[in-house]
């Protein structure tokens, strides 16, 4: 997953291409986000000490991948 993760974060037109034909990234995309929103959230926590301010910040990690998810469909597709 890491090797992924770094060929996405390279701008790898092969890797993007693959990804666009196998719908079964999503699962692996979503981990990505999980795994990014925690970490951020406990920098939050280790920062702030607000266990609230943890949830919150993976809470809106999900929510803005899935509406940001949404607008890029919409816009792909219109």
């Amino acid at each position: 997953m890491f090797q992924r993760m770094l060929r996405a974060a390279q701008l790898d037109v092969l890797f993007y291409e693959k990804v666009e034909a196998d719908p079964n990234y999503t699962r692996e995309a979503f981990q990505v986000v999980l795994l990014v929103s925690f970490l951020s959230g406990l920098g939050v926590f280790i920062e702030y000490g607000g266990f609230r301010d943890f949830l919150v910040n993976i809470f809106a990690g999900i929510v803005g991948w899935v509406v940001w998810s949404a607008v890029v469909l919409w816009i792909g597709t219109t």
